[in-house]
């Protein structure tokens, strides 16, 4: 069994009608031959005009089955999608693995809250087994309907649904819950939840309501400044003791730079003077060891269906190499390509889901390359420093041994956008849209929403360049909270406004150790 939860983010004021046509039109079209209903909610906490419907499925294959079957069905598609579309301006998927049996409550008239809190990496499943554990105490205080690992559309991350007879049943049953330990405590980042109150008619569980942030158990992503993003000093890595001054005494330092592409990582990076600190870059090590071969057999197959060079290729009269530098990576991002019709430059989704995971283990390979490239610049090339210009996709490696790697190596320094940079970083992408990686899940998740929002019966038929620019801002939100869970585990978060600032090496080593004096200060005052 799966959980399929869409939450659609509508135009003001829409939600009573998309929700109206939905009992009244969709459901009369679709009932329960395409996937069971669970529930459907209107917002009334949090982020508002917005509705979520939660779907079950005996499993994947079955989803994908009855989702096919449904954008082929006539009334669907001429009857029920031209009702709601004109309302939609954002579609999320979560796919949800189900941790507890679902119980829809036996009475009607609830208010439900649907709490989702993200976890550090590795450790859902450690998470999954608290929550379980201890539900028979929590479940003295409310009833629980449901519970789920996301399985796709964001990683790391649990999920809960409440029912409670009312707001108030909740804020008393919530302060009485209070005396004991918390139950949803685990090894998490935080969370939000969702008051929700039940909308007639829709089948299932059926709320109404939508996320609002939890004082007590903190904000999903809880972006601030100091080590770990919160002040506390991050565990288990050498890099995150370090005070000011060991950095600056530190004869042979060694710094990651984290963060989004075009956050300033390799501009800061080049800041620092050649003479003696090495530019290690993660994307020019991805395509010239471990991509190499790859690009060059794109750049010949499409050389050879040109017959002047095919010709000439044929006869070995001439040889194709890429000219990948640290400012010029190109080659690379040409070879990851873009999802799309074939006829507009766009790749099939097998050969697309084939140089996703090709570069993905590229990037595991350059990261883990790292300890041996400061030894190597050092004993080989006489550099005093090191600097490891990381890709944007590092927070998405799932080899678990990597991110520690860096940590007991080198400082990482997570450079955070603030919202105005990372409008800057969409503005850039819908002018100049550039292949990207996306982890599997979340591609999935993200080309199916794309599919059914344009109305689009398979990916050949997507335009290359309006996925990419349509898909950016949910890629952004999703990798905000990974680098954030990096930083407060392994590293410090660097604001990337504070790092444009930087124009010399002196600048770099007193912005740097700012941080870690700032990091100290809170330690210092709990006695640590």
């Amino acid at each position: 069994m799966i959980h399929e939860l869409r939450t659609y983010t509508l135009r003001a004021g829409s939600g009573p009608a998309v929700a109206k046509n939905a009992g009244e039109v969709g459901r009369a079209i679709r009932g329960d031959d395409y996937g069971k209903l669970e529930g459907y909610w209107l917002t009334e906490i949090g982020p508002l005009n917005q509705v979520m419907h939660l779907w079950s499925y005996a499993d994947l294959n079955e989803r994908a089955r009855l989702r096919g079957e449904l954008a082929k069905n006539e009334r669907w598609a001429k009857e029920y999608i031209p009702l709601i579309r004109e309302h939609l301006v954002r579609q999320d998927i979560r796919l949800l693995d189900p941790i507890l049996a679902f119980k829809a409550p036996e009475s009607e008239g609830n208010i439900y809250e649907y709490r989702n809190y993200r976890t550090a990496p590795g450790r859902v499943r450690e998470w999954a087994k608290l929550f379980r554990d201890i539900m028979p105490m929590r479940e003295e205080y409310s009833k629980n309907v449901g519970a789920w690992i996301t399985e796709a559309g964001q990683p790391n991350e649990v999920s809960h649904l409440w029912a409670y007879p009312s707001v108030d049943a909740r804020t008393e049953r919530r302060g009485g819950g209070g005396a004991r330990p918390r139950p949803e405590g685990g090894p998490g980042e935080g969370g939000r939840r969702s008051a929700l109150e039940g909308v007639p008619g829709e089948g299932g569980a059926a709320p109404r309501g939508n996320a609002l942030d939890d004082p007590a158990a903190g904000r999903p992503f809880a972006p601030q400044v100091g080590p770990a993003g919160s002040g506390d000093t991050p565990r288990g890595d050498p890099s995150v003791h370090m005070t000011a001054r060991e950095f600056l005494d530190w004869p042979h330092k060694a710094v990651t730079l984290l963060g989004m592409s075009g956050v300033g990582k390799t501009t800061l990076s080049n800041r620092l003077p050649k003479s003696n600190w090495f530019h290690y870059s993660g994307d020019y090590r991805i395509g010239t060891r471990y991509l190499d071969e790859p690009i060059l057999d794109n750049i010949k197959h499409q050389a050879m269906k040109v017959g002047f060079l095919s010709d000439l290729l044929r006869s070995d009269s001439i040889y194709i190499k890429s000219n990948i530098t640290v400012d010029n990576l190109q080659p690379v991002s040409t070879f990851l390509g873009k999802i799309g019709n074939p006829a507009r430059g766009g790749l099939a989704v097998e050969e697309f889901r084939r140089r996703q995971h090709l570069h993905h283990e590229a990037e595991v390979g350059a990261m883990k390359d790292v300890p041996r490239f400061i030894e190597k610049s050092r004993e080989i090339y006489g550099y005093d420093h090191f600097v490891n210009d990381a890709g944007g996709s590092v927070c998405e490696i799932e080899d678990p041994s990597v991110i520690p790697a860096l940590a007991e190596h080198t400082l990482i320094l997570y450079l955070r956008a603030d919202p105005n940079l990372e409008d800057e970083l969409v503005g850039r992408q819908r002018t100049d849209p550039k292949p990207l990686y996306y982890p599997e899940t979340f591609f999935d998740a993200q080309l199916a929403a794309y599919l059914e929002e344009r109305g689009l019966r398979s990916p050949d038929e997507v335009e290359p360049d309006d996925f990419v620019q349509w898909v950016f801002p949910a890629l952004v939100a999703h990798r905000r909270p990974l680098y954030g869970a990096i930083a407060r585990r392994h590293g410090y978060t660097v604001e990337a406004r504070a790092a444009e600032a930087v124009r010399d090496e002196a600048d770099f080593l007193e912005l740097v150790a700012g941080i870690l004096e700032a990091a100290a200060a809170p330690a210092r005052l709990r006695g640590v």
